[in-house]
């Protein structure tokens, strides 16, 4: 009898949940990227630069990102618009205490130097209540 079980039988893993991350520092994006890969999720990007940021935020298929705050000498709010439009869950990740743009007070802070387990833990709070896109 023919059958098209693999020999470990059929997978039962859900599909892996993807993570746009975008940062314009290629050391920090290859270490978060790196990280976010060992806590199994797929990584979307990294994008380096603002416009690729929007571009990928407007029609890529992901469902959470990690926004620098600083790009290309100005902030990352029109990503953070897009996604906000989008309702895909997101937080920035910056080396102050702070976003400085109030309208994002309610938005997740991951500050620099991340830790993996607070990197793991705010990816997972993200995504715990969202369907895979």
């Amino acid at each position: 009898m023919s059958s098209s079980r693999s020999p470990t039988g059929p997978s039962t893993a859900p599909p892996a949940r993807r993570v746009l991350l975008v940062e314009n520092d290629y050391l920090v994006a290859q270490t978060m990227a790196d990280s976010l890969v060992d806590l199994r999720w797929t990584v979307v990007g990294p994008a380096y630069r603002l416009d690729e940021a929007c571009q990928i935020a407007a029609a890529g298929s992901f469902d959470a990102a990690l926004l620098d705050w600083s790009l290309d000498g100005t902030s990352s709010g029109d990503v953070a618009a897009v996604l906000i439009r989008r309702q895909i869950p997101f937080a920035f990740v910056t080396g102050h205490d702070r976003v400085p743009d109030a309208r994002y007070g309610h938005i997740p802070v991951l500050g620099k130097p991340i830790s993996m387990n607070d990197l793991g833990r705010t990816v997972e709070a993200m995504l715990r209540n969202t369907p895979a896109h």
